[in-house]
């Protein structure tokens, strides 16, 4: 990989092409291990994020959010671990999207809309070509994916939503509250959880947002907090 770990410098800027180079590269050596293979696609999110969408951490808080519900739902060390590489993967898309639409802080136009909803799909396709990531495609396709059908981009309800992205979903719009964006300010983490709650069968999974309010509190600030 130590051509691969070029993409990693200050001085070079990452897009799509880069993106596929390092997984192409990874992909020659997924024999790895699980724990080198977390360890390197962490490192590529970290870089990623620090372009899309806010330069914060965004994806590694969510994949470590999914991590602790797919241990509280007790799935396999198996399906842990793709749901992990799945949210780290959830917001590549956005790689696409013009910068001056993601740091927008005037009210999105219905065009904003339309290119932003675009970002799971053009996710998906990103990662479809690598046959060591198709266990984490519906995660990064369907996590906008809403109980009522209301989501994107393919109007998917209840348990047509693959379970991954049910789980990236609650993950996912958790820390998007709890953290200060551009169009929002962050609300408090009581203040998010009511609203997971209250939306419930609505928008997000029961059987998710129970395990999401089991995690101790002292790991849900633990994530909030950590430095990337």
């Amino acid at each position: 990989m130590q051509n691969g770990d070029n993409i990693f410098s200050e001085k070079k800027p990452i897009g799509v092409n880069e993106i596929i180079s390092y997984l192409s590269e990874l992909e020659s050596i997924v024999h790895i291990g699980k724990d080198s293979l977390r360890e390197k696609l962490v490192r590529l999110s970290k870089s990623v994020d620090k372009k899309i969408p806010y330069r914060d951490g965004h994806s590694i808080r969510v994949s470590k959010f999914s991590r602790e519900i797919a241990m509280r739902i007790k799935l396999t060390k198996n399906e842990i671990f793709n749901i992990e590489i799945s949210a780290l993967l959830h917001d590549f898309g956005k790689i696409a999207i013009e910068e001056n639409i993601l740091q927008k802080r005037e009210e999105l136009t219905e065009a904003d809309w339309r290119e932003i909803k675009l970002h799971p799909i053009r996710g998906y396709y990103l990662i479809q070509g690598f046959d060591f990531l198709k266990e984490t495609l519906p995660g990064i396709r369907w996590h906008h994916e809403r109980i009522n059908g209301s989501g994107y981009p393919d109007k998917l309800k209840g348990d047509e939503i693959p379970l991954p992205a049910r789980i990236i979903a609650v993950s996912d719009a958790f820390d998007a509250m709890t953290q200060k964006r551009p169009y929002n300010k962050k609300i408090r983490i009581k203040n998010a959880i009511t609203i997971l709650r209250n939306n419930i069968d609505v928008l997000f999974d029961r059987k998710i947002v129970t395990a999401f309010l089991k995690i101790p509190h002292k790991i849900i600030i633990s994530i909030l907090n950590e430095f990337f």
